[in-house]
């Protein structure tokens, strides 16, 4: 099953009329011609990275709806995307009876997309990692992703762009693991912290 299927189905079990009305909401969003990497495109990556683990998540409805709007506010610049993306996701949510223990877990998940720190919860946990899945993806599949990145961030001439990512990049490299889960460790950390350290050395 793809991610759409998915969260329609979610918004069903949710008893949100229609069910598509949320799809429709993404996709005025998701689709703006500035994104390049936080697209639809990458709410499916992320979907299917977590697919095979579902089963430590309590709520696959919360799931889905926090991946759904974990992006859903994303400007360049912009501090505050994360808490912004997540305060849409539960004005969203109230709307319907959707139960607070949900909201909770919805809330912190996409706030925690801003950090990617350690979680006590460890299905948010898996939740960060698999949003950082693409950091271990395969070298030709990566570098599509760093490109990707780079448009979005087009406003900035290259004196301005690489020491901000290579900043952001040394500081995964500095972390004792980049994912936090068993699970994604053991798939990604190598290849990610090799991916890592090539981009390092073009800027």
């Amino acid at each position: 099953m793809h991610f759409k299927e998915a969260l329609i189905d979610a918004a069903e079990s949710w008893q949100i009329d229609p069910p598509s009305h949320v799809w429709a909401l993404l996709e005025k969003e998701y689709v703006s011609k500035k994104r390049h990497y936080h697209t639809l495109q990458h709410l499916e990556a992320c979907y299917q990275q977590l697919v095979p683990v579902l089963t430590n998540f309590k709520s696959k409805e919360a799931l889905l709806f926090a991946l759904a709007f974990h992006d859903y506010i994303y400007k360049i610049p912009g501090n505050h995307n994360e808490e912004l993306s997540a305060e849409a996701a539960i004005a969203f949510l109230k709307r319907y009876s959707v139960a607070s223990a949900h909201l909770e877990w919805i809330d912190s998940a996409i706030r925690k997309t801003k950090s990617h720190d350690y979680s006590h919860d460890e299905s948010i946990n898996l939740f960060t990692d698999a949003d950082m899945a693409i950091l271990g993806a395969e070298a030709s599949i990566y570098i599509r992703y760093k490109h990707a990145v780079r448009k979005e961030y087009a406003l900035y001439p290259d004196f301005l762009y690489k020491p901000g990512r290579k900043k952001v990049l040394q500081a995964f490299l500095e972390k004792p693991r980049i994912y936090h889960t068993s699970y994604f460790y053991d798939k990604f950390e190598k290849q990610a912290r090799s991916n890592i350290a090539a981009e390092i050395a073009t800027l």
